[in-house]
């Protein structure tokens, strides 16, 4: 153990490499530095900042078996409490228990759940979970203020339930308006868009959560929308970066909205297909009388060479499919 007593400013810093006991009081006009890539054991609590970390007086670590601040998940009887919410915490945080504490949650979904002075955060991600050596250590956490710390289910509550989710034309673009029910740890909502229903890509600016409970409407207008059909969905983002979807939805094309072209038309050898935004899949060709008579497969691209030199003059239908599953007809004179 080293420790260095300093003073700095009428406030007297203990400077932290390596610290290991049972509980942990600061008092008034002190502070515990803790070096990064060290680690301080507390009452088998360890914490490895990244980063310098500081813990002001005053404040406390001690360790019980209940929680302060109601929370969804189920929990171990071993929680760690500060009697005052630390400034942000980056790095890794290792947690030990006995078996007696699991209060049945299997060892493998024992997730970190930390209150940082608002929410209960769940960290699911970068955990090492060791059952031999009854302990839990979550790397790679960034920015996370300390409150009340302690091992819960993996189960994860929706941030939020989703309400009514619409899309439809208007002078300025596509209205996207969607409603959502007892928000809790939402961050901001992205409106996605997508031309397929397959690829999608952000449109418009992040809109910012009410988080809190009962119902909430919100609305973003899509100016980029064109004649074509065009698909829609929200992604809700919460505090801790996780996220979920609404439901898919949709405006439809305007009538007579161009979805590809024909050219030459009319053709005398080969036609040229052109689709305006949806990669082709497969081009058929039916005569006068509607019999198939020529089928093409084609490799999700937006063009396509149509060889009709072997044909008789006369009308033809060229019907398309696109990637996602839609189809248009067309009509084209051969010579």
């Amino acid at each position: 153990m080293i420790k260095y007593l300093l003073s700095c400013c009428c406030l007297t810093l203990i400077h932290v490499n390596s610290y290991s006991q049972a509980g942990l009081y600061i008092s008034s006009g002190t502070s515990l530095y803790i070096s990064p890539s060290n680690e301080v054991a507390i009452d088998q609590l360890g914490l490895k900042p990244s980063s310098a970390f500081v813990i002001t007086g005053t404040n406390n670590v001690v360790r019980t078996t209940t929680i302060f601040h109601p929370a969804q998940n189920p929990y171990i009887s071993r929680v760690f409490q500060l009697g005052a919410t630390t400034a942000p915490f980056s790095g890794e945080i290792t947690i030990f228990y006995e078996d007696g504490e699991l209060n049945g949650i299997p060892e493998n979904a024992l997730t970190l759940n930390v209150y940082n002075g608002t929410n209960w955060m769940p960290i699911p991600n970068n955990v090492i979970r060791n059952a031999a050596a009854n302990q839990v250590t979550t790397a790679a956490i960034s920015g996370l203020n300390l409150n009340e710390l302690t091992l819960a289910h993996f189960l994860i509550p929706l941030p939020l339930q989703w309400g009514a989710v619409t899309a439809y034309r208007q002078a300025s673009g596509a209205q996207i308006t969607w409603q959502t029910h007892d928000e809790e740890n939402t961050a901001y909502f992205l409106v996605e868009k997508s031309d397929d229903g397959l690829r999608w890509q952000q449109v418009g600016q992040p809109v910012t959560a009410y988080n809190v409970k009962g119902e909430h409407s919100y609305s973003q207008v899509d100016a980029t929308t064109t004649a074509a059909k065009a698909y829609y969905r929200i992604k809700q983002v919460d505090r801790n970066d996780q996220y979920n979807y609404s439901k898919v939805v949709s405006i439809t094309a305007l009538p007579g909205a161009v979805q590809a072209t024909l050219y030459p038309n009319p053709v005398v050898s080969a036609v040229r297909i052109q689709s305006v935004q949806l990669p082709l899949t497969q081009v058929k060709v039916y005569d006068a009388r509607g019999s198939l008579i020529k089928s093409e497969q084609v490799a999700h691209s937006l063009s396509h060479q149509l060889d009709l030199s072997k044909l008789p003059a006369g009308s033809y239908h060229v019907q398309l499919q696109f990637e996602n599953g839609e189809t248009a007809t067309y009509p084209i004179l051969k010579k």
